[in-house]
């Protein structure tokens, strides 16, 4: 991964596609990593989707669907269109905008949601079932109950990891003020408006 970092502080590195190339390199290595530090009944080789085809790629993947539809949510109220976006290639009915602002959350938010949910025992192997047309692991019904009452908590929860809140925030007020800077810099024509997240 800090190859991957250093690569992208390359003065010839001037391209978005390339950027988002070195994006891909780095994330193969964190989810690989990342599988390894799974309770061992649920460790998995890396990032799976449509389907996801395990039960961790299950939970990661219904928490970016909900957290990019908050988001989604946010923009439109701020007057901005979640469909035009800096970074995501465009491509239909994807809204590119929340996307770009959904990928400062995937770790810090739902992926260390995920991580608490199997390692803290909350979600078992009976918890998921899979379908002969669909190969995967998907969340039964009380499953779904558990991350969503999960997923409140700590969308309310008052964090102090994220370093531009030193007196702490819930991570709800935190994507609010990230939508209020990218609207701002919209407004401005200036991108120095916005300041990403940045862990301490």
């Amino acid at each position: 991964m800090k190859n991957s970092i250093k690569k992208i502080s390359e003065p010839g590195v001037t391209e978005i596609s390339q950027i988002m190339g070195y994006e891909g390199m780095a994330a193969k290595v964190y989810f690989k990593t990342l599988g390894c530090m799974v309770d061992p009944d649920f460790i998995f080789k890396g990032r799976t989707r449509r389907p996801p085809l395990d039960p961790f790629n299950s939970v990661i993947s219904l928490g970016y669907s909900v957290v990019m539809n908050e988001i989604y949510g946010k923009l439109e109220a701020k007057g901005l269109n979640p469909y035009f976006g800096f970074m995501h290639q465009d491509r239909e009915n994807h809204p590119t905008l929340a996307s770009d602002l959904l990928e400062e959350w995937r770790a810090i938010f739902i992926d260390s949601l995920a991580m608490s949910l199997f390692n803290g025992g909350e979600l078992t192997k009976e918890n998921f079932y899979s379908e002969i047309e669909m190969p995967g692991g998907f969340l039964d019904k009380e499953g779904f109950k558990i991350f969503i009452k999960k997923l409140e908590n700590k969308f309310r929860m008052n964090q102090k990891y994220v370093q531009e809140y030193e007196t702490g925030t819930s991570f709800r007020s935190a994507m609010n003020h990230q939508i209020e800077l990218i609207a701002r810099a919209v407004d401005s024509g200036d991108p120095y408006e916005y300041k990403p997240i940045r862990i301490r």
